[in-house]
């Protein structure tokens, strides 16, 4: 039952691996600026949990961090400073009298809302995988976010999971909170490492 090469003992290791990468991520999370190169570790690792290549996860952590940290820090600042502009349009927009001009403006910024986090999602992926400018990552990032819809819709699903939940459910918040405190963010990221790997590995043929 409890034999090394188990699917029980499997099953275990990658719970404790995901725990413990979520605990990471959130304690790299908490500068704000770091989220980027957080990101960018706990998909690395996630991606390799989800594969059975798990390495120290403490140590791979901290070694995809701190390699990350120039242009995945670049990228969140770039995509913070994006949200913020779409935020204040958005905010102006509901705080307007209904109109058609209003709705079609909402429509629009709505749209230029998901292909900013669809982006930045992908740059960050692609950014782990291939050597490349930030340019080009965030460019390629809104290629894929287009081209690859409905992966993209999944994706930032799991991504905002948190807030939905939150938003549907408020009278569970601490069983959310709790939830996503110890495993939810690496649970969310094993699950897109699939959709994310499906999509790198079309791109390098």
């Amino acid at each position: 039952m409890f034999d090394v090469n188990g699917k029980l003992w499997d099953f275990m290791s990658k719970v404790t691996n995901l725990i413990l990468l979520n605990l990471l991520f959130i304690l790299f999370s908490l500068p704000v600026i770091t989220i980027g190169a957080s990101k960018s570790a706990l998909y690395d690792l996630s991606s390799k949990v989800a594969k059975g290549e798990e390495e120290s996860i403490l140590r791979s952590f901290v070694e995809r961090f701190v390699m990350e940290f120039k242009q995945s820090t670049s990228m969140w600042l770039i995509y913070l400073i994006a949200m913020t502009l779409v935020g204040v349009n958005m905010s102006a927009l509901l705080q307007s009298n209904v109109t058609w001009v209003t709705t079609i403006l909402m429509t629009i910024s709505s749209l230029i809302l998901f292909i900013v986090n669809g982006t930045f999602s992908y740059a960050i992926v692609l950014n782990v995988h291939f050597t490349n400018t930030i340019k080009n990552n965030i460019k390629n990032g809104c290629a894929l976010t287009i081209a690859r819809l409905p992966q993209t819709i999944l994706i930032l699903i799991l991504e905002w999971m948190p807030l939905i939940l939150l938003f549907f459910f408020t009278n569970y918040f601490l069983y959310i909170l709790t939830f996503y405190f110890v495993i939810g963010f690496a649970l969310s990221a094993y699950v897109s490492s699939y959709l994310y790997d499906q999509v790198i590995r079309q791109i390098k043929g």
